[in-house]
């Protein structure tokens, strides 16, 4: 079959580029996962990290620093806040096309700051490489303009899917990040990829999720107040969170303007304090997130800074609410001074946070508490509550607790809304 022959069957039959760009989507997931952890490893080495330890500074600054010297000496394209540049070329002046370089460039840049500490996600950037695999297999099977948006506009959706293993949740991210209006045979596409990619990810990842639960905690009828309770905690937390994140960003946008290096020397020097401070907030912070539901939370107070002043009675939930102080600040400090990094991962770390705090307070299962706020903050920190609660729940696998997570994160919702002056 020639090339000519593969676009008019592509232009009347968009399945096979969907198929293509799927699994490759999910093959890129894979491996920005594996090579943050190679980097990881190597950074960290046998540190003892239940001891105060200096080098997370240093690791935290070169992280920032040298993912800046490989995007504007190497790269040479911004990487920086991808989820604005996608809307831009999906929306109604773009043509859908992203440069070819992008189907790599965010999983090297990404890996840099994630692997030395940076404290947020992978979820940007593979959204952003996903929608540059989308575009550039539209556009070499030759599709049409409108063909040619829709499969980029998929593409990030399908990164979102294959990064958290949550193919409804990649769905969403599309409808209600990305706002793209669609009828069925365009949602039948969407669905389609992100399926296939999350699916690709998943078996070459071992058929394992990112966050593990020994147990499937359950929603008792009598704990329904503090779901409620929890919903209204989350929400002020999540507006808390928001706005301070936005704070930060603009802080580094300023500093960025004046010089590059200023913003990345600063945000280095920040975000390597904040993980000497709380070594918890190193990296994405999964590993944590499920210990702490399966009801061991030494990781958090591991190495904290809290150990030094404070009794053993309140060591555990004054180390929390350090770490949900500064979660954001660290968060915006990796992916707006230089870093490249998500913004929606770092949500439901501070969200698990938020959970075991409030089951410290109250009498509330830990696992169910842990992974209610996770869906909570994500809903009420990125104003994507449909996201947040598919997300949650397939990567958790929690899928029986899909009604308390979605009443935390709507009633998060709502309030962080009120308090944000947002509609």
């Amino acid at each position: 079959m020639n090339l000519k022959a593969v676009h008019n069957y592509s232009q009347s039959h968009p399945w096979l580029p969907v198929a293509v760009a799927g699994v490759a989507i999910g093959v890129a997931a894979w491996f920005l996962k594996w090579l943050v952890g190679v980097i990881t490893s190597a950074v960290m080495g046998d540190m003892d990290i239940t001891k105060t330890n200096f080098w997370l500074i240093i690791a935290g600054f070169f992280g920032i620093v040298l993912t800046v010297v490989m995007v504007k000496y190497i790269i040479r394209q911004p990487l920086e806040h991808s989820t604005e540049k996608i809307k831009q070329i999906i929306g109604p002046q773009g043509d859908g096309v992203i440069s070819p370089t992008i189907m790599y460039a965010p999983i090297l840049a990404s890996s840099l700051t994630l692997g030395f500490g940076g404290s947020a996600g992978s979820e940007g950037p593979i959204a952003y490489t996903g929608a540059a695999i989308g575009s550039n297999m539209g556009r070499w099977f030759g599709l049409s303009r409108d063909q040619l948006v829709m499969c980029t506009a998929c593409g990030a959706g399908a990164g979102i899917a294959a990064i958290f293993k949550s193919p409804v949740g990649g769905m969403f991210f599309t409808l209600e990040v990305l706002r793209m209006q669609i009828g069925l045979m365009p949602l039948l596409m969407l669905a389609a990829m992100c399926i296939i990619s999350s699916m690709t990810a998943y078996l070459l990842s071992g058929q394992t999720p990112d966050m593990i639960l020994w147990t499937h905690p359950q929603m008792p009828l009598d704990k329904l107040p503090l779901i409620l309770l929890l919903g209204l905690f989350c929400g002020l937390y999540g507006a808390y969170y928001y706005r301070t994140g936005q704070w930060t960003q603009q802080l580094f946008t300023r500093l960025k303007t004046k010089n590059i290096w200023l913003g990345a020397i600063t945000s280095g020097l920040l975000l390597g304090v904040l993980l000497f401070l709380f070594p918890a907030l190193y990296g994405e912070g999964y590993g944590i997130l499920g210990k702490m539901a399966n009801g061991d939370p030494r990781e958090v107070i591991s190495g904290s800074v809290m150990t030094l002043f404070t009794a053993h009675k309140y060591l555990l939930p004054l180390t929390l609410v350090g770490v949900m102080a500064l979660k954001s600040i660290a968060a915006y400090a990796s992916n707006s001074g230089g870093g490249v990094a998500g913004d929606f991962a770092p949500t439901l770390f501070a969200g698990g946070i938020a959970g075991l705090l409030f089951a410290q307070l109250t009498s509330m299962p830990v696992p169910l508490a842990v992974v209610c706020g996770m869906g909570a903050v994500m809903a009420s920190a990125t104003r994507a509550p449909l996201m947040a609660i598919f997300i949650t729940v397939e990567m958790t696998t929690q899928q029986q607790l899909l009604l308390p997570v979605s009443i935390a994160a709507g009633l998060a919702y709502w309030l962080s809304s009120l308090l944000l002056k947002k509609s």
